[in-house]
């Protein structure tokens, strides 16, 4: 949806650089062979196809796929919803549960062991005696 910034693996980002010195910022990195802009038509029909064989990927493997591969290993790594979501440039973690809420955990233990370390009934307590000292 439009221009963002990505923050990249320092080890992409120093591969880039070489391909980066010297241009304007609004000159586009990777081009067609004319030197325009790349759209997405062009690098499925030139470039994907190479480049997911070298990387040794199935033939139905899409860009779009890869996507989600790096969603669904971020969730893996616990990386919170909010920001895997402005990650991928969703405009709220909304469409990212929508779209990731079968990579959730269902397992509710570490909750509960969130929740045993605290002194629910004393906060309460103590929250109440609080609010009716306002009074």
């Amino acid at each position: 949806s439009g221009k963002r910034r990505i923050v990249m693996p320092g080890e992409l980002v120093e591969a880039i650089r070489p391909l980066v010195a010297g241009r304007a910022k609004q000159e586009p990195l990777f081009t067609s062979p004319s030197g325009a802009r790349l759209d997405m038509s062009h690098f499925r029909s030139r470039k994907w196809k190479r480049l997911r064989d070298k990387a040794g990927l199935p033939e139905w493997a899409t860009p779009h796929d890869l996507r989600h591969h790096v969603a669904s290993v971020l969730f893996e790594l616990g990386i919170n919803d909010l920001k895997i979501a402005a990650y991928l440039g969703h405009k709220n973690s909304d469409i990212t549960r929508r779209v990731y809420a079968h990579l959730l955990s269902e397992d509710t233990t570490e909750v509960a062991e969130a929740l045993s370390g605290a002194d629910l009934v004393a906060s309460v307590l103590d929250s109440a005696s609080r609010e009716s000292g306002k009074a």
